[in-house]
């Protein structure tokens, strides 16, 4: 990663799965995103139950109407990867932290700014998005806290002073961080990590490449809904008592969490994305109707856009023709992944065959699905081992040619031996044919097979050119 692997889902969010001890990749993430939804969901349950002084029942309620039942189809955010806490979850952290802190005895910046220093290291590291929303939430209110202070008549050399070492807490324990990475990079792989390859695709992304009209009358009004009535709620409350060391800090938290991700729906405006969002947004709503309550001011509005909101959550979860039907889909855990994956057809197993494929082989595969079938009919097996780092489309648009030359230069200077390309005919044939010239840069063809809708092509390093 960070040289010569594609992740376009982040650092730590990637390699921390790949470090578990289980056999399968599949198995691994499936683990680990488990893992990220039941301490996200905790933290908010604790959260509610704990700071925000609701019911154990109706805080469970909430949690389970908002993470787990937040669509007739499940595809909210506990079913898939990349809208569930596994792009969230230091948010999660953030904002039970800012509660704990801003809400509970001796409420401090600074107390705030030191609890959740890990967090925010630990966000900045898990993708370039991540490093946004948690930034965003942990920044946003030391900001406003210097200029309260300095409103409050404080000197401004001292605000300054106070400010930068709130400010410099977080980014010295980043850097020494980073240091550590890129000395275990040095030392390790002979050269340092390539820092642009962790925001290729959040800029590429945030420049438009796959983004959806913005519609005025469409979900952006839920975002922008909330913010206002926090912000007029803040207004009153700082009226009463100037200073966000209590709880107008807590509701800045939230705020600043809410303003960042709304980022994730506006670059790509779907409803299903403001699902995704649904317990972030139903915790930050929580926080600051709590925080307006301990400040002495709810405002008309805040009532206005809390009650439906929330009803609808839970509405919109048990108040459904379709919930037995949502609830027999449910599983247990554990699963094995490797099961309901893709599996070969009789055809690509012949082929496979006579081409001496086996799970054991470094395989890349290229087609729709991005990903190799598993083969062994009952008893289905998945290919581990995979020949291209990555999916070979990981490294398409919005990723340049001339980039895309880059990281595969890297991976064969690296990785002198040869793997298996397959092929779906059919699929994607104006770009698969940009790949194999690209392959044979550094490897040499040795044999080919083919059938039907299939293509096996045993690629071996070319001495000459390595």
């Amino acid at each position: 990663m960070l040289w010569s692997a594609p992740s376009q889902y982040g650092f730590l969010s990637i390699l921390l799965p790949a470090l578990l001890p289980i056999k399968s990749a599949w198995n691994a993430f499936y683990v680990f995103q488990a893992i990220a939804l039941f301490g996200a969901a905790a933290l908010f349950y604790r959260t509610l139950n704990r700071c925000l002084g609701m019911s154990s029942v109706l805080a469970l309620v909430l949690v389970i109407a908002s993470f787990f039942l937040a669509d007739p189809a499940l595809i909210g955010p506990s079913s898939f990867p990349s809208s569930s806490a596994m792009r969230f979850v230091w948010c999660y952290a953030l904002l039970a932290i800012g509660a704990a802190r801003f809400l509970g005895e001796r409420p401090s910046m600074r107390s705030f700014v030191r609890r959740a220093t890990l967090p925010w290291v630990l966000g900045v590291l898990w993708s370039a998005e991540s490093a946004l929303y948690v930034t965003a939430t942990l920044f946003t209110p030391v900001a406003v806290h210097g200029l309260i202070v300095l409103m409050s008549g404080t000197n401004l050399k001292r605000v300054l002073s106070d400010t930068a070492a709130l400010v410099l807490y977080p980014l010295v324990w980043l850097g020494a961080v980073l240091v550590v990475i890129a000395l275990v990079y040095a030392i390790g792989l002979g050269h340092l990590p390539d820092i642009s390859m962790y925001f290729q695709y959040a800029v590429a992304y945030a420049a438009g490449f796959g983004a959806l009209p913005l519609v005025r009358d469409g979900p952006i009004w839920v975002f922008a809904l909330i913010l206002i009535a926090g912000v007029i709620s803040l207004a009153l409350g700082l009226k009463r008592t100037f200073t966000i060391e209590g709880p107008a800090g807590a509701a800045i938290v939230a705020m600043g969490c809410i303003w960042s991700v709304t980022s994730y729906y506006v670059g790509r405006a779907v409803p299903t994305n403001v699902i995704a969002l649904l317990p972030v947004l139903c915790f930050a709503l929580a926080i600051i109707v709590r925080s307006g309550v301990r400040m002495g001011a709810v405002s008309r509005l805040q009532t206005a856009v809390s009650i439906p909101f929330f009803g609808l959550v839970f509405a919109s979860a048990f108040w459904q023709p379709d919930l037995p039907a949502v609830l027999a889909r449910l599983r247990p855990y554990p699963q094995d992944q490797v099961a309901v994956l893709p599996q070969a057809d009789a055809e690509l197993e012949q082929l496979l065959s006579t081409a001496g494929v086996s799970p054991r082989s470094h395989v890349t595969y290229y087609g729709y699905a991005a990903s190799m079938p598993t083969t062994g009919g009952a008893r289905p097996e998945s290919f581990e081992r995979t020949w291209i780092n990555g999916p070979p489309q990981l490294l398409e648009e919005p990723i340049s040619a001339e980039r895309r030359a880059l990281v595969f230069g890297r991976f064969a200077e690296r990785r002198h031996e040869g793997g298996y390309f397959v092929q779906k005919r059919g699929e994607a044939e104006d770009r698969v044919e940009d790949w194999l010239r690209l392959i044979e840069t550094s490897y040499r063809v040795r044999a080919t097979f083919s059938s039907d809708h299939y293509r096996v092509i045993l690629f071996e390093p070319d001495a000459q050119r390595h």
